[in-house]
């Protein structure tokens, strides 16, 4: 592409498959599906500005005079206008499931290099799972790359097993008791014979088709281990929005609770709030929570759609995130903050959960909040399964064994 890049906000957008294609919606009814798809990205341009197919479900857009950061965010929310509405095809109702990255032009930039800012845009936000993004060039050029020699050994770290969960307390506010943990995976890296946290491989790994394996591994692990608690202690696993597109997960959360027996309720998926989540995305919560199974809303508060959150995400829990907890002391306003989210989760039947809670100043003031359950270093570290159970669970352990065995004798 040999165009000019001064004065163009360059847009790139891609376009998944609906739901209903695997229902059946055909290879002709999925061409119109995607005619109309660009019949609604040229309601979006204006008179000189450009729209270039890249691919059958990838496009460009070129925005004349779009310069300001607040005129591409018009531009994006006249994007979604266009695509929320549901289309008929065929009879079947499908949505559109896109993801758009807007870069906003630099007259030092050639077009050439504006398009590949627009890549980087465009990957960062299908790996965070946000909708869209209006980025500039140093925003763009500031985000990590990632490391291309990562991925071939964190695909053999997950066939060694070597991404273990390391466990956190989750106590109740109230009685300061473990109501349950939360699983937080790090990797026993055999060949730099190291832990290493999320940090430096889950970026990584979420811009590639391993986050599902990975994902779906620490989930069997997680409830492989819950299954020995005393119920009804429960346990926590992150699962990214890009994983929860797929769908794949429902099926995997079905069978590992039937093989191990473990009641849906004590399971906990936790989603982190990176953006609006698509509505294929947001149909595959509905069914894990048709399965019994608990929907945590993660990091609440950093994200850009929280009110939309409470009113259309099938959840049961908020996690408020842990930059509020940690300046609550000292900041009236995010007192304020936190307070409104306890009190709005509860209007919405939600259980809240403050995390990095480190004092017990800050504890006794989210428990008078009314906050449900407290996570932090204040009640521990993640630690590896058996060190939390001996640490946090070993009276509690014994208790159920000991009321297990009594049940055993009274049937006998």
């Amino acid at each position: 592409m040999t165009t000019s890049s001064s004065g163009h906000c360059h847009g790139l957008i891609t376009l998944a498959k609906p739901d209903n294609q695997a229902a059946g919606l055909g290879a002709q009814s999925y061409e119109l599906y995607l005619q109309e798809f660009v019949h609604r990205l040229q309601q979006v341009l204006r008179g000189d500005d450009r729209l270039i197919k890249l691919a059958a479900d990838k496009y460009c857009l070129l925005l004349r005079e779009v310069e300001q950061r607040h005129h591409a965010e018009l531009a994006v929310a006249k994007l979604s206008r266009h695509l929320s509405a549901p289309a008929e095809i065929v009879g079947e109702r499908v949505f559109f499931d896109y993801t758009a990255a807007l870069v906003l032009p630099d007259p030092r930039t050639a077009a050439k290099e504006m398009m590949q800012l627009a890549e980087t845009a465009l990957a960062t936000a299908l790996r965070t799972g946000r909708r869209a993004v209006v980025l500039d060039r140093e925003q763009v050029r500031r985000m990590p790359r990632p490391d291309p020699g990562l991925l071939p050994r964190i695909e053999s770290a997950i066939d060694q097993g070597e991404f273990l969960l390391y466990y956190q307390p989750k106590v109740d506010a109230r009685y300061r008791t473990v109501a349950g943990a939360e699983g937080l995976v790090r990797w026993h890296d055999s060949k730099r014979k190291k832990v290493v946290g999320p940090g430096e491989f889950i970026a990584t790994a979420e811009q590639s088709p391993l986050i599902v394996p990975l994902t779906e591994t620490l989930l069997r692990n997680a409830v492989a281990r819950c299954v020995n608690w005393a119920a009804p202690l429960s346990v926590a696993v992150n699962v990214p929005p890009v994983v929860l597109e797929t769908g794949s997960v429902v099926g995997v959360v079905g069978d590992v609770l039937e093989f191990y027996g473990l009641q849906a309720e004590r399971l906990v998926l936790e989603i982190t709030e990176r953006g609006e989540l698509p509505a294929n995305a947001i149909g595959h919560l509905h069914k894990l929570r048709e399965l019994g199974v608990k929907i945590a809303i993660d990091d609440f508060g950093t994200g850009q759609c929280s009110l939309s959150y409470f009113r259309d995400l099938p959840a049961d829990e908020v996690k408020i995130d842990q930059s509020f907890v940690a300046a609550m002391r000292d900041s009236a306003k995010d007192c304020s903050i936190i307070r409104g989210c306890i009190d709005l989760a509860h209007h919405c039947d939600m259980q809240v959960t403050a995390e990095g809670v480190e004092d017990e100043a800050c504890a006794d003031m989210l428990t008078q909040m009314g906050c449900n359950v407290l996570q932090g270093y204040l009640f521990g570290r993640p630690e590896v399964a058996e060190e939390f159970e001996q640490n946090h669970l070993s009276g509690l352990l014994a208790a159920a064994h000991e009321a297990d065995h009594f049940s055993r004798l009274l049937r006998s």
